[in-house]
């Protein structure tokens, strides 16, 4: 009996360690496929973190204070048929120099501050000499970004009249 028993306690240890060994093999195998996720989850989660990281850089960027830095005229004659080219010159640059002087004050402004409106209220209707001549401003096209853009024509003051 005594062999009986040692050999039904050895199949019995013997399929104890053989089903441990099966249990661990199929463990092992989930466990390095959970490893595997983990890390693709890891490395996806760095990843969403570097992106929020650099929106939240843009976003602090887009809100700071956007103001005024340069004022740039484009000013362009009309009925430039009969104007020498030296006279036409001449025109365009008092022209934009007067339309530099009335907007100097925006300059500096933050953008949100600045009524577009205003602006060609500003520069309608402005006087200035050039080559012994008198003309007058009328702003057409208004762009406002970190510079003042302000496309507007001179006309001669005997033909506005």
């Amino acid at each position: 009996m005594n062999a009986s028993i040692i050999r039904l306690l050895a199949s019995l240890v013997i399929g104890i360690i053989i089903g441990g060994s099966g249990m661990n093999m199929f463990f092992s195998k989930e466990f390095e496929e959970l490893t595997a996720q983990n890390r693709a989850l890891e490395e996806e989660l760095r990843s969403a973190r570097d992106d929020l990281e650099e929106l939240e850089k843009q976003l602090e960027q887009q809100q700071k204070k956007k103001i005024i830095t340069d004022i740039e005229p484009v000013v362009e004659v009309v009925n430039k048929d009969n104007l020498p080219s030296y006279e036409e010159t001449s025109v365009v640059l008092d022209g934009e120099k007067k339309i530099n002087q009335l907007l100097l004050p925006l300059k500096g402004q933050e953008i949100k501050s600045v009524d577009y409106n205003l602006i060609p209220r500003i520069v309608n209707g402005r006087e200035f000499e050039s080559e012994g001549r008198r003309y007058v401003l009328k702003a057409e096209v208004v762009v406002i970004t970190d510079e003042l853009r302000i496309y507007a024509t001179a006309k001669l003051l005997n033909e506005n009249e």
